[in-house]
């Protein structure tokens, strides 16, 4: 008898993955009639299987993620293939290993050998999305304005988590460990990600199948953020707040303004492509042209953005309340 397939989607981070998942866990009920399992993932989740991940991460013996192996094998019973979507699989290493430390491209290996251990009777598949590193580093760089307390100037966070830009590195891991799927980000939003998705899994594609990527927050809303940080400490709650009037300002006063870039010139931004890529000729990826200028944010311009933000706070002290008692993320 014919093995079912696993599909691990892997990442990477800012790829699209909350909309892949929230698609497949959307249809859950009705892929089964297409001999497709997208397994509920317990633990208090619902859209993805990252805290599977991370509890193996953490004890290669978690009962959680024995006991999820167990359910997957017997719910898929007659099925075909079965997706799990974890994009923490882009980061996280065995014994939770730090990613400065010598052994961290050793523990992330470990860790993809341990997930593929717990399903010995599938035939498993790594699915990897990428985007144009220069992209993905504004994308992560956003992420980590809106996410953490971290507030590096945007040419130091180029400087960190070099892994996450190594390719050649990432796909060498991976494949070392089972066989990969490529599939790039800018030519699947293009055609469709979810439909791209769909069509590897054999499924069918229905015109309303595409899910919209959340936005990030704008360029200036990026570094009212930073800055805000650096003045004092915004706590968790205060953090998800500014989010949100991010996002719900968009490009809007009092984050206006003409197109800016945290990029110093398109030489820096290039360089910084070109050494991503070295060696990586699977996916072709689009040459960067020149950036924006220069984003000028200044202490006017700080200070006009925090009024807005104290305004728009008690004018809608109300909703946020309700936003928050019912658990809402900021981008929901």
């Amino acid at each position: 008898m014919r093995r079912p397939d696993l599909f691990l989607h892997v990442g990477s981070h800012k790829t699209g993955t909350t909309a892949i998942q929230k698609h497949f866990a959307g249809c859950r009920d009705d892929l089964p009639r297409d001999g497709v399992l997208y397994p509920e993932p317990g633990a208090g989740a619902s859209h993805n299987h990252n805290a599977i991940l991370l509890r193996l991460s953490r004890d290669p013996r978690s009962p959680e993620a024995h006991g999820f192996a167990r359910r997957v094998a017997a719910e898929a019973s007659g099925m075909r293939a079965v997706l799990l979507s974890a994009e923490v699989a882009y980061r996280a290493a065995a014994g939770e290993v730090h990613w400065a430390s010598p052994g961290f491209a050793k523990a992330r290996r470990d860790l993809m050998e341990q997930v593929i251990a717990l399903f010995p009777g599938f035939s498993p598949r790594f699915v990897l999305c990428l985007r144009r590193p220069d992209r993905l580093a504004e994308a992560y760089y956003a992420e980590t304005m809106v996410t953490t307390p971290d507030a590096p100037d945007f040419t130091e966070h180029l400087a960190t988590r070099p892994y996450r830009y190594d390719y050649v590195g990432q796909v060498q891991m991976f494949r070392s460990v089972a066989p990969l799927t490529l599939i790039g980000y800018e030519a699947a939003t293009s055609c469709g990600l979810v439909a791209t998705f769909r069509k590897l899994l054999g499924l069918p594609v229905a015109d309303d199948s595409e899910i919209i990527v959340r936005p990030s927050v704008a360029i200036r809303a990026q570094a009212w953020l930073r800055d805000a940080k650096r003045a004092s400490v915004v706590d968790p709650a205060d953090l998800r707040r500014r989010w949100r009037f991010a996002l719900e300002r968009g490009s809007g006063a009092p984050f206006n303004g003409p197109p800016a870039s945290f990029w110093p010139d398109g030489a820096c931004r290039r360089s910084f492509v070109a050494r991503s890529l070295a060696g990586f000729d699977e996916l072709e990826f689009d040459v960067p042209g020149d950036p924006p200028p220069l984003l000028d944010w200044s202490a006017g311009d700080q200070e006009e953005a925090e009024h807005a933000y104290r305004d728009w706070t008690r004018q809608n002290a109300e909703r946020l309340a309700a936003r928050a008692a019912a658990g809402l993320r900021a981008f929901e």
